[in-house]
């Protein structure tokens, strides 16, 4: 049997939405990639099928893309600072 991801919700019959794997902004833990109803019904939650090492890796990669894109932000601002600082004007 192969798997096919669902593509509507079983309660209301709306598309359902893929949320990747990431890092909730709440918790701050890693949760896996799953399928969502976007009106909320609690019980569409699907989960793909992943081996778990393959989801221990996947939200590892999501919390290290994450640290990686507040480093950037904190180096934009420690740039800008100092342009500020010697009245240098912003490049491209």
């Amino acid at each position: 049997m192969e798997y096919e991801e669902p593509k509507k919700c079983a309660i209301c019959g709306a598309e359902l939405r893929f949320v990747p794997a990431g890092v909730s902004k709440r918790t701050g833990k890693p949760y896996t990639a799953f399928w969502s109803c976007p009106n909320g019904c609690k019980s569409n939650s699907y989960k793909p099928p992943i081996n778990t090492g393959s989801i221990i890796l996947v939200d590892r990669v999501a919390a290290l893309e994450e640290d990686v894109k507040e480093i950037k932000e904190d180096i934009k601002k420690i740039k800008d600072a100092i342009r500020k600082r010697w009245g240098i004007e912003a490049q491209g």
